[in-house]
């Protein structure tokens, strides 16, 4: 089995993509994740194929990672996903370090450590960063209607204050201020 790490998959549909271009170039995906693609193919990748692959791959804005080329940061921004993904499905997932431990297989002082040398800040910090800009996307979105205390306990806080001090802490504005008088959003690529 060959294990590619992929960068810039935030959602189903990169899986989907990802999935889609293997097969396209003959490979034999057994699971792709996101950032990461497990092939059945025992032998390693010719050369050539791995550079059609690299250049597919861009051309639908993902980037293949050479090893120990930022993978940390991709795999821990999917982790985080996953992670706030079911807090707000309240599938009350353990503590944040044992969870992002359980999903790259490695101690999270060493996680950490490397994710904090490749993106420049904390686990945490990114994790704040993704809860502002969903919230910042439910506070706007005219089809959930909800508080901004409904909006904090989705995203996994223990109260609105909490929520709202960090809020304005990320964006400068309060969340109430922010539904009347949205700004703009960051993309999770850019996180």
């Amino acid at each position: 089995m060959i294990k590619l790490r992929i960068k810039n998959m935030v959602c189903p549909r990169c899986i989907e993509a990802v999935e889609e271009e293997l097969q396209h170039l003959g490979f034999n995906p057994a699971k792709v994740t996101l950032g990461e693609a497990i092939l059945e193919e025992q032998a390693s990748i010719a050369q050539d194929k791995k550079n059609r692959l690299k250049t597919n791959l861009a051309a639908r804005g993902f980037d293949l990672i050479e090893p120990d080329s930022g993978w940390y940061a991709t795999a821990v921004k999917a982790a985080l996903l996953h992670y706030l993904k079911r807090v707000e499905e309240n599938k009350a997932p353990e503590k944040l370090s044992a969870f992002i431990s359980k999903e790259l297989q490695r101690h999270y002082g060493h996680i950490s450590e490397q994710y904090k040398n490749e993106a420049g800040k904390t686990i945490e910090k990114t994790l704040i960063e993704f809860r502002a800009e969903r919230a910042k996307e439910l506070l706007t979105s005219n089809s959930t209607g909800l508080s901004v205390s409904e909006i904090a306990l989705q995203l996994g806080y223990s109260s609105s204050q909490h929520f709202s001090a960090q809020f304005r802490k990320y964006t400068g504005k309060s969340p109430g201020e922010w539904r009347k008088n949205p700004g703009d959003r960051v993309s999770r690529e850019l996180i």
